[in-house]
């Protein structure tokens, strides 16, 4: 994952209140939460949202048994990616990253967003376990708190502070 990269994790609002149950009670790790919890009674096909990836996001994919990844461009500032992972047709996990270098980029990936999350019945988190709804002020406000945002509107003041003033 790249600094300039914002990262959504969508998941169903179906069964939110009892499934946030079971994610919460996780143990911490270095890395992220499992979200597969979410996506327990409720059927979204692959199909749907992978024929939406595959328009947005066409440089590279590769797919697997159980999962599908989407790469983007690096150097056309679109380095947006995506993984679905699933059991048969059935998504259990739903990520998308883009690139907030390229206005028309982060433009058109917010309404990507906000369509898939609305269409399908879908809540957002950020990386931070921030749920909210698929609204586009918060989306965006969300963006301009991120730490992509951040560093990209001041990298050595992100750095320092990453680095405790040591940078």
């Amino acid at each position: 994952m790249a600094i300039w990269q914002y990262t959504l994790i969508l998941i169903p609002i179906d069964n939110f209140e009892e499934n946030y149950k079971e994610f919460i009670s996780q143990i911490e790790t270095d890395y992220r939460k499992e979200t597969y919890f979410f996506w327990k009674n409720f059927y979204l096909n692959k199909k749907l949202i992978s024929e939406k990836i595959d328009y947005h996001i066409s440089e590279y994919k590769r797919e697997t048994k159980n999962s599908i990844f989407w790469k983007g461009n690096v150097e056309k500032f679109q380095d947006n990616d995506c993984s679905l992972f699933f059991e048969g047709d059935s998504i259990k996990e739903f990520t998308i990253r883009f690139d907030i270098r390229n206005k028309e980029n982060t433009e058109k990936f917010v309404e990507l967003i906000l369509q898939l999350a609305v269409e399908h019945k879908l809540k957002l988190m950020n990386l931070k376990y921030r749920f909210f709804e698929p609204q586009k002020e918060l989306l965006l406000k969300d963006i301009m708190d991120s730490n992509a945002n951040k560093f990209l509107s001041n990298p050595e003041d992100f750095l320092k502070l990453l680095t405790g003033n040591k940078f």
